[in-house]
Order: C-alpha cells, then structure tokens, then sequence
C-alpha cells in the first residue's frame, strides 16, 4: 500500500518508474507484505546510487494463483552510455563479466534471506549493455495470506 508512495518520489528524483500488476494479488499478512516491500525499496535504492537520472525501471508483480513473481528492471547502463555520446570504456571483457559473475553484497544477502522466510527465491544480474535485473519468485506465497476474521 506504500509503493506508489515511493514511485512518485522516485519520479521525483528524475527516475522514470514503470508499475504493472498482472493476476489477482493476495492480501498478505504483515510480514510478507514487508519482504515484496523491502525488495522493491532496496532495488530502487541501488538503482538511484548507481545509475544516473532518466533510468526507466520497470516493475512486475505477476500473480498466478498461490504464487507470485516481482520483477524489477533498470536500465541504467544503457542511459549512462547514452548521456556519455559515446560506449567509451565499455568493452566485451564487461558483457563477459556481466554473464558469469554473481553480483554479491550484504543486501543482496540480506534480500535473499528474507525471501527465503517465505519459500521465496531471488535472483540478480547485470543485462550486458542495459542495465540490472532483480528477479524474486514466491510460489506458495498463498500460506501467507492475511487472516480474516
């Protein structure tokens, strides 16, 4: 419920944010609410100190019955080369690299830990040229429905 809150104020900061919402989403219980929230915030967070101004990211909550899949997209390496006129610099040692290394880092850890609280798997790569992609999918995300009373 917070969410388009932070898009407006990513906008704000010269991001263009993309939402779309395919399927009918659960209501969550608390905890698991905050884990797509935390994924959402620290994806756009690493985008904003690491990709300039004008980066469109995309953002894709995909519910399918008892499961769901958020998937987040930058391009943010895209728009750095265009603003520099030019791909000075960037090489195909770099596509390389961005194909077979893991990106690592204690929030990407932290990410993958409290997706895993809820069956959920994360995963995280560097699209040669384009940008980065966050990818967390929950296929029984249903057990932790909100309870009714």
């Amino acid at each position: 419920r917070d969410l388009p809150k932070i898009f407006v104020s990513y906008r704000e900061f010269g991001y263009g944010v993309n939402y779309r919402l395919t399927g009918e989403p659960l209501s969550l219980d608390d905890g698991a609410e905050l884990v797509l929230y935390r994924i959402v915030f620290d994806s756009l967070e690493n985008i904003r100190q690491h990709s300039p101004q004008g980066t469109e990211v995309d953002i894709d909550f995909i519910w399918q019955g008892n499961a769901m899949q958020l998937v987040i997209k930058d391009n943010g390496e895209e728009t750095r080369n265009r603003l520099e006129e030019a791909i000075s610099g960037y090489t195909v040692e770099e596509d390389h690299r961005a194909l077979i290394e893991r990106p690592t880092g204690a929030n990407l850890n932290a990410l993958q830990e409290r997706a895993a609280l809820y069956e959920g798997a994360i995963e995280f790569g560097k699209v040669p040229g384009v940008g980065f992609t966050v990818s967390a999918a929950f296929p029984n995300i249903a057990k932790y429905r909100k309870a009714t009373n």
